[in-house]
């Protein structure tokens, strides 16, 4: 019987027409090997089998050697990040992880440390940990025995000891006795004396005193009634007319007395002279500026004047910057003059910066005297450093100016009714 055996190109190839026995060759393009060739055999209708060479067997172990691997390898590395996901630590914003720094000598010097061991008298302590104080001794202190004990005070008064006693121990401490110079202690004797001089001390403290509204008794400030009550003010207003001498005020709690102080605000320009002030009618009383009677203009309308009484008068508190009667002042100025009375006499006029106020009259002296010049000559024997001082002098006040009148010594080089130039240093004092 010959055998039935088919070949050609796998697409071509139909394992349902194979008949028992019969062989097919696959000579290209089969899917189940690699060079695309293989031979099968049709046992039974339907049954057909791929038959393998030694090379296609070693090949397919080969590859399924590798296929495993592959699988294995894959199978593995998933179960790696499957663990390392489990174990992982979740990053933490600012926050990294933590190296494992503690060392073997660390850990053994931890485990190494034991309990605090007090000392006494016969052993040292040894360092270790502090005994936990009960709640109850939260304001002990720890002692060098290891046990936590109050501290207490005592005062050997005979040696002047203060002792800190803490447990079974303590501590001196020299304080002294206090003394007037000293600080210190005080003694039970000192203590019982100044017991008892409180103890019987003052106790009523009733009235003024208990309520402590007021004084007791009132006293007098600068001329005010003062109990303690209310303010003390020394101001007020003067209502009386400029023509009326007689200037009256009132003033709360005021008492006239040396050194009483008010302060009067003048409503109106006072226009009579040596006028009084009269407060809550204890009297009229001269006012003074310096010491005689205030020029009746000094007082304008609206001026406030601060006085102090002096038993007799109100005195003006202060400078007012003003030139009045016994006031002196010394002068030199360089001005034109006018030669006269056949020569004998000069005459001129010195200006005051300074107000001039109730005065009617000036007195002049030479303080060093006159340089008189004339047509380019000194006069009445003076030259460029000596001033000649006059024989006499006399003055007129005309508002903030002195006329000036000196009779020379001497005419030598005058030329009389003629003018000429004037230095003059002179002391000029006023009534």
């Amino acid at each position: 019987m010959a055998i039935q055996m088919r070949r050609g190109e796998y697409g071509k190839f139909d394992p349902e027409k194979l008949l028992p026995a019969e062989w097919a060759v696959v000579l290209s393009g089969d899917p189940n090997t690699q060079d695309g060739r293989a031979a099968y055999l049709c046992f039974d209708a339907g049954n057909v089998k791929r038959m393998v060479t030694q090379e296609d067997l070693q090949k397919d172990i080969e590859m399924a050697v590798g296929d495993i691997k592959d699988t294995v390898v894959k199978e593995s590395i998933e179960k790696v990040k499957e663990d390392a996901l489990d174990s992982k630590v979740d990053k933490v914003t600012g926050k990294g992880l933590s190296t494992n720094d503690y060392t073997t000598e660390e850990k053994n010097k931890l485990a190494d440390i034991k309990d605090f061991t007090g000392a006494n008298s016969m052993n040292n302590g040894s360092a270790g940990l502090v005994p936990a104080p009960d709640k109850s001794m939260w304001r002990n202190f720890l002692c060098a025995d290891g046990t936590w004990e109050e501290l207490t005070l005592s005062y050997d008064e005979k040696n002047q000891l203060l002792d800190l006693n803490v447990g079974d121990g303590y501590s001196r401490v020299s304080i002294p006795t206090v003394t007037a110079t000293t600080p210190g202690l005080m003694t039970p004797a000192m203590f019982n004396k100044f017991d008892n001089l409180i103890e019987n001390g003052q106790t009523d403290i009733s009235g003024n005193a208990g309520t402590a509204t007021k004084l007791k008794t009132a006293v007098t400030v600068d001329g005010m009634n003062f109990d303690g009550s209310s303010s003390i003010s020394h101001y007020a207003v003067c209502y009386t007319s400029g023509a009326t001498a007689e200037k009256t005020v009132s003033l709360s709690n005021f008492k006239l007395a040396v050194g009483s102080r008010i302060t009067v605000r003048f409503n109106y320009a006072n226009t009579v002279a040596n006028p009084t002030l009269n407060v809550n009618a204890t009297g009229a009383n001269p006012i003074y500026y310096k010491n005689s009677n205030i020029p009746a203009e000094l007082i304008e309308q609206y001026t406030v004047l601060e006085l102090v009484y002096s038993g007799s008068y109100w005195y003006v508190v202060g400078n007012m910057n003003i030139l009045t009667k016994g006031d002196s002042i010394s002068v030199e100025c360089f001005t034109a003059g006018y030669v006269t009375s056949m020569g004998q006499e000069v005459q001129f006029c010195i200006p005051v910066s300074t107000p001039i106020v109730g005065c009617s009259s000036v007195t002049i002296e030479s303080a060093t005297g006159l340089q008189i010049r004339q047509n380019g000559n000194y006069v009445y024997g003076g030259n460029a450093s000596t001033l000649v001082a006059a024989s006499s002098y006399r003055g007129v006040i005309n508002r903030n100016m002195v006329s000036v009148a000196a009779t020379m010594p001497n005419t030598t080089n005058a030329i009389n009714n003629a003018p000429c130039g004037v230095r003059a240093a002179l002391k000029l004092t006023f009534s």
